[in-house]
């Protein structure tokens, strides 16, 4: 009777858990609980740059450019932790996106420790999805 209530409540425990997607771009993420058919978007107010490059013979960056690739790096850390504060309660917690910023939000969440166990992929996918198609890719990596 105990190894049955025992299982029970694992199982109850496994549907109770709150399944996280989050699509992320630079632009704006969106927030997709498993089970659910309404999405959170957060815009992000970072400023997109076209950094001039550095001296002709080498590679390193101007001191205009590094000013903008710290204000670039601090816009993303604010968008991050806004973000982060809406999914601070998830117990699972997918990334997914078409470029580069969902790698750095990837180490942001490492870097804290209440959610990097939380972490269970990060993964390519496509720059132009619909609301459902963002709903029904959560579900389908959940299932």
């Amino acid at each position: 009777m105990a190894n049955c209530q025992n299982s029970i409540t694992k199982l109850n425990r496994r549907f109770m858990e709150k399944k996280i997607g989050i699509w992320l771009d630079s632009d704006q993420a969106v927030i997709i609980e498993n089970g659910k058919e309404s999405l959170n978007r957060i815009e992000s107010e970072v400023e997109h740059y076209h950094l001039h490059g550095g001296n002709k013979g080498g590679g390193t960056l101007s001191s205009s450019d590094t000013k903008l690739l710290k204000r670039k790096n601090s816009q993303l850390k604010t968008y991050f932790d806004n973000v982060i504060k809406h999914v601070s309660n998830a117990d699972s917690i997918v990334v997914f996106g078409p470029a580069e910023t969902k790698v750095s939000f990837k180490k942001e969440l490492e870097q804290r420790n209440e959610l990097k166990e939380k972490l269970r992929d990060v993964e390519t996918a496509d720059n132009k999805m619909t609301d459902n198609q963002l709903i029904e890719w959560v579900r389908n990596y959940y299932s």
